[in-house]
């Protein structure tokens, strides 16, 4: 059993290539960016602790930095050089390989999370 970061691996599975997990941040000036991860592998993963409201899900793998992570709902990033961004990176979905969904699709994704985030 791996447990990392509240989720307890049950199981890996490889990705096809071209997978993402998609991304948004609100810049200090209310813009909207758009970043993603690749995703190398996917578990299969029980919540840990705190309720354990999520169940059994599969989620995917990414590179942080010098580790492996499991997409989660947000990544704290700190500040970028120019302290223009705020800290938080919030996951607005996977990027089939297949779909090619448009840079529109994600735009208007990210603005609902933003709302959401924000209480609005």
């Amino acid at each position: 059993m791996n447990v990392t970061h509240g989720w307890k691996i049950l199981q890996i599975v490889a990705a096809q290539a071209g997978w993402k997990a998609i991304y948004c941040q609100e810049s200090a000036n209310q813009q909207v960016k758009i970043s993603h991860r690749v995703i190398i592998c996917w578990a299969l993963v029980d919540a840990v602790g705190a309720g354990d409201a999520h169940g059994t899900e599969v989620r995917g793998i990414v590179q942080e930095s010098s580790r492996l992570g499991i997409v989660g709902d947000s990544l704290a990033t700190g500040n970028t050089g120019d302290q223009e961004t705020k800290q938080n990176q919030y996951f607005i979905g996977y990027n089939d390989p297949d779909a090619h969904k448009e840079s529109d699709f994600w735009i208007e994704q990210a603005n609902l999370r933003i709302k959401a985030e924000k209480g609005e």
